[in-house]
């Protein structure tokens, strides 16, 4: 499967994120580098995958570094930096850079002086009045910490992901899976069709002629991390992010009716 734009940006947001953590700053000149070439990508506009390192440099805003990054992507499928960052931020720190009013600087100094790691730990920091003791933070920081907590859905076991995350994923999956030679129609379904704020996870319902091809296609998908179920007509797995993707596979006459029945009626809002 080719390597299209969409998922050489997917990369490089990821990259955004975690060299966001490691330098503790959105104004890094690293992670600067990654947005800049994140924009001369998207303005483009024609396919990058085949590109070599020099062809990619000039592309506007694409260092040589970032080039190189983009090669390696793109030739392997994974990237060294960000599987390093990964293991230095897993997916439950990296969620807490979601919750607003907690930048980089603030979430290392949580990290080094007050042990947190998870959603988890933020909470039980909170319940003792452990954050108000950290620079510039206080017992409103704390109030409005906890309220957004609640409101993005981030405790308890169905932790939900904002549309805004969940989205650019879902649209680069399904464009893939369309490429795919047996396949017909494909669409995202769930909360994620219904444009929730926020969703639990990401259902894809594929109209196929060939069930078992498309499910090896998925397994390929450097969005993969940890399979959950892997069949012949369905797929469920996690991503680096820990957002769990469940793809399916109809016949043909089928998809229509499997896309509302996965997308259900609207439910409320979290």
């Amino acid at each position: 499967m080719s390597t299209s734009n969409a998922d050489i940006l997917g990369m490089l947001a990821e990259l955004v994120t975690l060299t966001t953590l490691k330098e503790q700053s959105p104004q890094s000149f690293k992670v600067r580098a990654y947005e800049n070439a994140s924009r001369g990508i998207e303005t483009h506009g024609s396919p990058i995958g085949e590109l070599t390192v020099g062809e990619l440099c000039g592309i506007d805003g694409v260092g040589k570094a970032t080039a190189s990054k983009i090669r390696e992507f793109v030739d392997t499928g994974s990237v060294t930096r960000i599987d390093d960052l990964r293991i230095e931020f897993p997916p439950a720190f990296v969620e807490l850079s979601r919750i607003p009013g907690i930048g980089p600087k603030t979430l290392s100094l949580m990290r080094s002086e007050l042990n947190i790691e998870d959603v988890e730990g933020l909470q039980a920091a909170l319940a003792a009045e452990q954050i108000r003791t950290l620079p510039r933070m206080g017992e409103k920081s704390e109030a409005k910490i906890a309220k957004a907590i609640e409101r993005l859905g981030l405790s308890g076991k169905d932790r939900r992901t904002p549309i805004a995350d969940a989205l650019p994923l879902a649209e680069r999956l399904v464009a893939a899976i369309e490429e795919m030679p047996s396949v017909t129609k494909v669409a995202f379904c769930g909360s994620l069709r219904r444009m929730s704020e926020t969703i639990g996870d990401i259902d894809i319902t594929v109209a196929a002629t060939d069930a078992p091809a498309v499910m090896a296609g998925v397994l390929q998908r450097s969005e993969v991390h940890d399979v959950v179920v892997s069949g012949e007509t369905k797929t469920s797995f996690l991503t680096p992010a820990g957002l769990q993707v469940d793809v399916r596979v109809v016949a043909p006459v089928a998809f229509g009716a499997a896309t509302l029945y996965f997308t259900g009626s609207k439910a409320p809002q979290h």
